[in-house]
């Protein structure tokens, strides 16, 4: 029908329930083409950063482990350690702990998206 079709219209001006009115959210169509410059850049930096820290605690601890096991399967229980000392930890902890606080600052991505219309 013409009026489920006219919700697929971008302009909100043409919107059936906007009914013609000239009020218009200030990021619509805004050029915000060098906001989301910065921000892919910082994203790329970010990226790269967690990268080599994931590389190289990875190759520290294959070091000392003389192992790459833990890369497929944790150890969750043994005979000889305490399992306070099983609780997540170390380095590559803390690079999964950055990855993860990564992903609301990428959230701004999504904004910024639709901010551009």
């Amino acid at each position: 029908t013409q009026f489920s079709k006219s919700f697929l219209v971008l302009d909100p001006n043409k919107a059936p329930l906007n009914r013609g009115a000239s009020w218009t959210p200030w990021f619509y169509n805004s050029d915000l083409k060098g906001v989301q410059c910065i921000h892919n850049i910082v994203l790329i930096v970010v990226s790269a950063i967690m990268f080599a820290g994931v590389v190289k605690e990875s190759y520290n601890r294959a070091l000392e482990e003389g192992s790459p096991l833990f890369l497929f399967c944790e150890q969750t229980t043994t005979s000889n350690v305490s399992s306070a000392s099983l609780v997540a930890s170390g380095a590559l902890y803390y690079w999964s702990y950055i990855y993860y606080l990564s992903k609301y600052y990428e959230l701004l991505d999504t904004v910024l998206q639709l901010a551009r219309g």
